[in-house]
């Protein structure tokens, strides 16, 4: 069975492998679906027991939080009454209410995660939350007015936070939009 410490590993060396390719000019994509593959199996090992906590993975939502995702005000402030963290707007991973020194603050578990760094501190518990729970929606849009499909071939999305390559219809819609510049 494989430890933390061995994933952890596998990470780095995962990183090293994308940098070299890099280095060379070669195609990074297999790498980079290795190391998300990589950092997904850590942040299971990594939750392991935690389970009994109430907060929202994008595998399983309410449609109250469904909602609270996509924008809706009330339904956020909903969420931050009844005690519900919504996920990571940077990641999506799952976030976690904590207590340090008297302080609060809502931080993502994925520690690779840049919101992991970002620490916020409040003497209230629920302003912690309803502060993290207060977001825009996301912007989805039409791929084909988005900066990321090709010019070259209309069928191609090459987004550089996934890595992917995806094929695509004139009618697919994305949340990683960015309006193409013309």
């Amino acid at each position: 069975m494989r430890t933390i410490e061995d994933i952890k590993t596998d990470i780095e060396l995962a990183k090293q492998d994308i940098k070299e390719c890099k280095e060379r000019g070669d195609n990074t994509w297999a790498a980079q679906m290795v190391l998300k593959e990589f950092m997904r199996e850590l942040r299971q090992k990594e939750r392991g027991s935690q389970m009994g906590v109430r907060t929202v993975t994008n595998l399983a939502v309410t449609n109250l939080e469904r909602r609270a995702l996509l924008g809706d005000r009330q339904a956020q402030e909903e969420c931050t009454r009844k005690g519900i963290v919504l996920p990571c707007p940077f990641c999506g991973g799952e976030a976690e209410l904590i207590e340090k020194d008297g302080f609060y603050t809502v931080v993502c578990k994925d520690g690779y995660c840049i919101s992991s760094d970002i620490w916020p501190e409040y003497r209230k518990a629920m302003v912690a939350l309803a502060d993290w729970n207060t977001r825009q929606g996301p912007l989805i849009g039409r791929c084909v007015e988005c900066k990321y499909r090709s010019k070259d071939d209309p069928t191609v999305c090459s987004h550089p936070v996934t890595g992917l390559f995806d094929v695509l219809t004139p009618d697919d819609f994305c949340s990683y939009f960015e309006l193409r510049e013309d």
